[in-house]
């Protein structure tokens, strides 16, 4: 992930503005100034993105920290002033030492820590910006020391004033201060969206501090709402269509990482001599097998050449073979003169493997590759050649639920090093590598597999919203979940590919595994407490944000495994 990438920029020059605008607006209608101080910070953070978008000069950069730090201390001075308060407070009441004291030590120890991280970094900090280098890891430093800081000092705050929002303030920043962490990790473009996801939760809680600003009932009132049924039930109706949506959307685009032989390119210079050009293509007329899944080929063909017969022997050309694959049948060859040269022609039946890659399965595309070789050639002397309208696929072809799509030819030579340790020792051979694009049109095994695994989690998830006395559903819907999913590994097991790496469905199969029996285990805690009528109330709260949660998560990561 490139730092201060142009979207995530934006992203949170959106939201700080938006969190900016809703801290003023509820500062003037309840008076909180923490809701003040949180929305001014929130500007603060979003416009410095500005500064990243535009240059990554010193100057910018000089500018986008002292935002920054001037949102962070703004926080961090409303946060120490609520603490300072409270110390004098003890020293006028003439409260025990004790409760002075477990406020005046962390607030020694942080006023120390200030002190000395920020006269270390701001030295280090000057000697870049003066070398014009940009300061990346210094930043990511800066945005954790800081929210280390106000994690600590909100919740000292929470504890004080018993006040929900410096609570959600505190856990927001814990989210922060993780992305950042996170950010220090070169991570690739998939992982990004973990990145994207923490920062997202970040910005919720903040907005869960704000409003709680106004309504010190809020919670409560959060907790009544999701405990609702019909919440329950919109909720669970709304992740149906979002999966239903995103697992659309790998059908509609082509979708292949799979590999193929990789050829030198030739090279005219290579020989002093002429070399020889052996034009060849190939004519499917149709495939008897075609399985994806156990990568296993059958196919008619035509196989023809055009070349010098005074140049080129026809015993050598028909030596051809193909990698990876296996000539079951071939006819003599059919020849004929055309503008002076021999065009002769070989009706085959090839079954042949290509280098297929399931980690999409069962939503992948597939790349088939046909390499057409002659080792009985000397690439310094002759060379096959061929483009993409030398490769011919009879129309309406069988091949299942595969459309064809597309293809496309290479055309090289080949090196082969028959001894390691002396990379002179080498076999070359003219290589013609055939590409043909498949896009799979069914759903028939995406609706088999995925399925039956999601009604399995979804059966898993309504334990969790049964009523808590009902101890004996909560457990059947568990352990009846987990059998059903052990009972979808057999079909499993039947109906993907025999690889040793995690495939699509592998991993969606081991991630609703985990989660279902996850659930089991929650729920016996709760019947356990239930059984011994404790923390009723509060169980029932745990089980409904439990399954929020647990149901975000699986949309979300069905999100970054698909897309």
């Amino acid at each position: 992930m490139l730092f201060a990438d142009i979207q995530i920029a934006l992203v949170n020059l959106t939201i700080g503005i938006i969190i900016l605008i809703l801290g003023i607006t509820y500062f003037f209608k309840t008076k909180e100034k923490i809701a003040l101080c949180i929305g001014i910070a929130s500007g603060f953070f979003g416009t410095s993105n500005l500064f990243l978008l535009s240059d990554h000069s010193s100057l910018f950069v000089s500018v986008f920290l002292s935002f920054r730090i001037f949102g962070y201390s703004l926080i961090c001075g409303y946060l120490l002033s609520i603490l300072i308060s409270k110390l004098f407070d003890c020293v006028k009441t003439n409260k025990t030492i004790k409760n002075c004291t477990n406020i005046f030590i962390p607030l020694s120890i942080f006023a120390l820590a200030l002190i000395f991280v920020s006269f270390y970094y701001f030295y280090t900090l000057y000697q870049q910006l003066k070398l014009n280098l940009f300061p990346k890891n210094h930043i990511y430093y800066l945005n954790e020391f800081f929210g280390i800081v106000i994690i600590i000092l909100a919740y000292l705050c929470y504890i004080i004033k018993k006040n929900k929002t410096y609570l959600f303030l505190s856990v927001s920043f814990i989210f922060f201060a993780f992305s950042h962490i996170v950010a220090l990790f070169d991570i690739g473009e998939k992982l990004t969206i973990f990145f994207v996801i923490i920062r997202l939760s970040a910005y919720l809680f903040i907005f869960l501090a704000i409003i709680s600003s106004k309504n010190k009932k809020f919670l409560a009132q959060l907790n009544k709402y999701v405990s609702k049924p019909s919440f329950q039930v919109s909720i669970v109706i709304i992740s149906i269509f979002a999966l239903i949506i995103m697992f659309s959307f790998p059908q509609a685009d082509f979708r292949s990482s799979d590999t193929y032989r990789i050829i030198e390119p030739i090279n005219p210079q290579i020989s002093d001599e002429k070399i020889v050009e052996l034009k060849t293509g190939i004519f499917i007329k149709n495939f008897p097998v075609f399985d994806t899944t156990n990568n296993d080929f059958i196919m008619n063909a035509i196989v023809w050449f055009e070349f010098d017969p005074h140049l080129i022997s026809i015993e050598n050309i028909e030596k051809f073979s193909f990698e990876k694959g296996t000539i079951l049948e071939k006819s003599k060859p059919e020849v004929k003169i055309i503008n002076e040269k021999l065009f002769a022609r070989y009706k085959v039946k090839i079954q042949f493997q290509s280098n297929l890659n399931y980690d999409l399965f069962p939503i992948e595309d597939h790349t088939i590759s046909i390499a057409l070789i002659n080792t009985h050639l000397n690439p310094k002397e002759i060379v096959l050649i061929s483009n993409n309208s030398n490769l011919l696929i009879k129309d309406k072809i069988f091949t299942g639920d595969w459309k064809q799509i597309n293809s496309e030819v290479y055309y090289g030579y080949s090196i082969s090093q028959i001894d390691k340790f002396n990379p002179e020792k080498t076999s070359t051979y003219p290589t013609v590598v055939f590409l043909i694009d498949f896009e799979k049109t069914g759903v028939k095994d995406s609706l088999i597999i995925f399925v039956p695994l999601y009604i399995a989690l979804f059966l898993s998830l309504f334990s969790l919203i049964l009523s808590i006395n009902n101890t004996k559903g909560m457990l059947s819907l568990s352990v009846g979940s987990i059998s059903a999913l052990l009972f979808d590994l057999f079909i499993l097991e039947k109906l993907t590919p025999d690889v040793s790496y995690f495939t699509l469905s592998d991993k969606i199969f081991a991630i609703l595994l985990v989660s279902v029996f996850a659930i089991l285990l929650f729920n016996m805690f709760v019947i356990r407490l239930v059984s011994l009528k404790k923390h009723i109330p509060k169980l029932i709260i745990l089980r409904n944000y439990a399954f929020i949660s647990l149901l975000l998560f699986i949309i979300l990561f069905t999100y970054y495994v698909l897309l």
